[in-house]
C-alpha cells in the first residue's frame, strides 16, 4: 500500500509539473514586465552550436523563470509576506536606467536651500499629493519616500556642472558655427512636490544647478530653462509618483519653452486631445524599492492624441542593422503600460520622418526624459534623429555630417547631467 501511494504521489507531481510547463509554454507571452520594468527572456531557438556550447539550457531556464504561470501573482504574494513577517526579503533590481543608478552613485553635497523653494498641493489631473509635515521621510534602496510618493535627491556640485558643460562645449566646438546647438535640462519632482523642510540639508538646489551649468556653456549655445514654467504649473500632474520620469504634461510645458528657443509655432493644448491609459501603473522607483505605500498609490499615464500627419518612426540597434519600424506613441502596451508608451524602449538610435519639408533636421542627444518630449516636436521638423547617449553606436560628428543634420539638442535630466558617466560618455562620442 505504501509503495502504491508513493507511486501515485510521483505520478501526480509529474503531471502537475507537466501541466504547469505546458501552460507556461503555450500561454500568451508578455515581452515586458511592468512589475520589474525589464524585457522578459524570449523562447530560445534550438541549434547545434548553442547545444554544444551549453548556452541552450540556461536560455530555456531563463525563459521558464520569466514566463511561469501566475508569476506576477507569486511575486505579489512574496511582497505581502514581507509585510506579514516585517522582514527584509531579497528583491532583484532590474532597473537599467542611468537616472536611477545615479541616486546611489552621486554623493550628496548638503547646502542651504533658497527660501523660495516651492511647496505644492496638487489636486489636478487625477493626482493628489498631500504635503503633511508630520509625515515621515524614509530612505529605501537609495530612493526617498514621502506620503506614498518616491523622490530622487540631487547631488550636483560645481565640479559636476563644469564637467557636463565642458562636454557640451566640446560638442559645439566640433560642430562649428553652421549647426545650431541647444541645451535643455529637466529637473525632478523633488523641488516641486516635496515640502522644503523634508529635503533641507539632504539635497542641493536643482534650480541653481541648472543655472550653474548654463553659465558655464559657450555663448553660442542656445539654452532653454524650463524650471520657471514648470514651477508656475506645479498644481498639475507634471511628475509621476512611483516613477523617476516626468509626465507628458510636464514635457509639454518644456516644449512650449523650447519652441521659443528653436523658433517654431507650438501646438496649443486644444489642438491635441489629452487621454489617460485605462490601466494605472507602478513605475521604476516602485520596482526598485517594492515599497508597499507606493504600491497603494499607482500612477496614471496621460498621453496626447497628436496628429502626426503621416510621420513614420524607425530604429536601429547597431550600425549594420536596417531601419526597422516602430511607433512614436504606442498605446497597445507593447513596451509596458507605463513610460514605454513614449517612443518605446530606449533605442540606441531612432529616425522620425516628419510631415514638413522645411529643411530642418534635428538630432536629439538624450536620456529617457526626452522620450515624452520628442513626440511634440514631430510636426516641426523634416527629420528627427534620436540618439540615446548611453547606447549610441556612432560618432556624433560623423553621424551629423552623414545625415545632413543642421540642429542638435542635448537634453538630459539634472541627475544624469551631473553624473561622471554621462559627461565622459558624451566626450567619447565626440572624439
Amino acid at each position: 500500500m505504501k509503495v502504491l501511494i508513493e507511486k501515485i504521489n510521483v505520478i501526480v507531481l509529474f503531471l502537475l509539473v507537466l501541466l504547469l510547463s505546458l501552460i507556461t509554454i503555450f500561454s500568451p507571452k508578455e515581452k515586458i514586465s511592468d512589475l520589474e520594468k525589464r524585457k522578459l527572456a524570449p523562447l530560445p531557438s534550438f541549434n547545434i552550436n548553442s547545444w554544444m556550447t551549453g548556452a541552450f539550457g540556461p536560455s530555456v531556464d531563463d525563459f521558464l523563470a520569466d514566463h511561469i504561470f501566475c508569476r506576477n501573482s507569486f511575486m505579489n504574494f512574496s511582497d505581502d509576506l514581507k509585510i506579514c513577517f516585517s522582514h527584509e526579503m531579497f528583491f532583484p533590481k532590474y532597473i537599467d536606467t542611468a537616472e536611477v543608478k545615479m541616486v546611489k552613485i552621486i554623493r550628496q553635497n548638503p547646502k542651504k536651500l533658497p527660501e523660495k523653494a516651492i511647496q505644492v498641493l496638487d489636486t489636478s489631473n487625477h493626482i493628489v499629493v498631500m504635503n503633511d509635515p508630520n509625515q515621515d521621510l524614509t530612505l529605501t534602496e537609495g530612493v526617498y519616500i514621502y506620503d506614498s510618493c518616491a523622490y530622487q535627491f540631487f547631488g550636483g556640485s560645481k565640479n559636476s556642472a563644469n564637467r557636463y558643460a565642458k562636454s557640451v562645449n566640446q560638442l559645439k566646438s566640433q560642430l562649428g558655427d553652421s549647426i545650431k546647438l541647444y541645451s535643455l535640462l529637466v529637473p525632478s519632482s523633488t523641488e516641486f512636490c516635496l515640502p522644503k523642510e523634508k529635503y533641507k540639508g539632504k539635497t542641493t538646489s536643482e534650480e541653481k544647478g541648472i543655472s550653474l551649468i548654463f553659465s558655464r556653456l559657450s555663448g553660442n549655445i542656445l539654452t532653454t530653462n524650463i524650471y520657471p514654467r514648470l514651477a508656475s504649473h506645479n498644481n498639475e500632474y507634471l511628475f509621476f509618483k512611483t516613477d523617476h520620469h516626468w509626465t507628458a504634461r510636464g514635457a509639454y510645458y518644456a516644449y512650449l519653452d523650447f519652441s521659443l528657443t528653436a523658433k517654431f509655432e507650438p501646438l496649443a493644448l486644444d489642438q491635441m486631445k489629452p487621454n489617460f491609459m485605462k490601466r494605472s501603473f507602478l513605475g521604476s522607483l516602485y520596482s526598485m524599492t517594492r515599497d508597499q505605500t507606493l504600491k497603494g498609490n499607482p500612477d496614471k499615464l496621460e498621453y496626447f492624441d497628436i496628429n502626426f500627419n503621416g510621420s513614420k518612426a524607425f530604429y536601429k540597434m547597431t550600425p549594420n542593422d536596417p531601419w526597422s519600424k516602430t511607433q512614436i506613441i504606442n498605446k497597445k502596451g507593447e513596451f509596458g503600460i507605463g513610460y514605454g508608451v513614449f517612443l518605446g524602449v530606449d533605442y540606441p538610435v531612432m529616425r522620425i520622418d516628419g510631415p514638413v519639408k522645411n529643411g530642418r533636421r534635428l538630432m536629439v542627444i538624450k536620456d529617457s526624459y526626452a522620450n515624452a518630449f520628442i513626440p511634440f516636436l514631430v510636426n516641426h521638423f523634416e527629420k528627427i534623429y534620436v540618439a540615446d547617449v548611453r547606447y549610441f553606436p556612432y560618432k556624433i560628428i560623423d553621424f551629423v555630417k552623414a545625415n545632413g543634420i543642421n540642429e542638435v539638442l542635448v537634453m538630459n535630466h539634472t541627475i544624469t547631467a551631473n553624473s561622471p558617466y554621462i559627461s565622459k560618455k558624451l566626450l567619447t562620442l565626440i572624439k
